[in-house]
């Protein structure tokens, strides 16, 4: 399928190409009401001027950090510190600079990423954590830009990312499980849909079915709504891998609510190893993720792409993650 012309923006728009062009980017008079509908309309189209001509306009030597993230991405303070901080320091030492980008989760703020790919102020992204169907929505706007996903790993040709095992993590979250003898174990999954969120529920799930105990998924109805804990009670649950140390910590703090006890009437696993899991009672069984190696290791793909052009493979990188045991799962302590 060939990519969107500034021929094809102009015709939507009703207007001259030159008058496109001009629109897009900000040159000559063009009425704000005719820059508005040149702007819509290569917006409609996923319109992205040529990589390769604004390289020869003179690279920017920037790198943007695109966050998206739900509201429940937001609350986790290490997914996003750790590997900015690896970002940061990586795109110092190769003489770039690096743009925060926060894009709001609308058309409005796709399109604010159009404009900043049209005017040149990055030469590649590393995009944070994208949610499936905003990434395939996505996915021709930034094909024309060098890029690398941070936290997902689509089964997509040609895309580049760096992501941790949560797959594997949620395997060993639940073999740890059947191994202290639970035999109804949950996992619990966030509103949204999330690349990480499927990696971890598929982990848990073969290794329910190859014991063949059935799987139990249970998710909130929105990401502050409250969590589906009586659901779960009354299914027989006494174990729950959750998506993320956030939902874990909102399960157990249910149930102490609700007068039960953690791991006696029920353990939980959670996933990031966030701070606040280590101060909490009882203390959070999680996985800890490589985050400042994965923020080094797009830092580095994304400067050996734009030094060394198109012929640069794909980075597809899966990092291992560390089981830390604690009290939460009734395993120690």
């Amino acid at each position: 399928m060939s990519k969107p012309t500034i021929r094809e923006v102009a015709a939507r728009a009703k207007v001259s190409i030159s008058v496109a062009s001009n629109a897009l980017n900000r040159k000559g008079r063009v009425s704000e009401e005719t820059r508005q509908r040149v702007e819509e309309a290569a917006r409609a189209i996923g319109y992205v001027p040529s990589y390769a001509a604004r390289r020869l306009r003179g690279a920017s030597r920037a790198i943007g950090v695109l966050v998206m993230p739900p509201p429940e991405e937001q609350v986790s303070v290490r997914y996003f510190s750790e590997p900015l901080y690896a970002l940061i320091q990586a795109t110092a030492e190769a003489d770039y600079k690096l743009h925060y980008i926060h894009l709001a989760g609308d058309a409005p703020g796709e399109l604010s990423l159009l404009r900043i790919m049209r005017e040149g102020a990055v030469d590649g992204l590393v995009v944070m954590a994208p949610e499936p169907p905003r990434f395939d929505r996505m996915v021709g706007m930034l094909s024309d830009m060098p890029y690398i996903l941070f936290g997902a790993a689509p089964e997509r040709e040609g895309v580049s990312y760096v992501d941790s095992d949560g797959y594997g993590g949620a395997a060993v979250a639940t073999r740890h499980l059947l191994a202290l003898g639970h035999t109804h174990i949950s996992y619990l999954r966030p509103a949204y849909e999330n690349y990480n969120a499927r990696d971890r529920w598929n982990g848990y799930r073969e290794v329910m079915e190859e014991a063949d105990l059935l799987p139990l998924v249970y998710a909130p109805d929105s990401w502050d709504a409250p969590l589906p804990v009586d659901e779960m009670l009354a299914d027989g649950v006494t174990a729950v891998v959750a998506f993320d140390d956030f939902h874990a910590v909102r399960v157990i703090g249910e149930l102490q609510r609700r007068d039960l006890r953690v791991p006696q009437d029920m353990a939980v696993i959670g996933f990031d190893d966030e701070a606040f899991g280590q101060w909490m009672y009882p203390r959070l069984t999680t996985f800890r993720q490589p985050l400042t190696e994965m923020g080094r290791v797009a830092a580095e793909y994304l400067i050996h792409r734009l030094e060394d052009g198109e012929d640069t493979p794909p980075c597809r990188e899966v990092l291992p993650v560390e089981f830390v045991v604690r009290e939460s799962c009734g395993a120690t302590g």
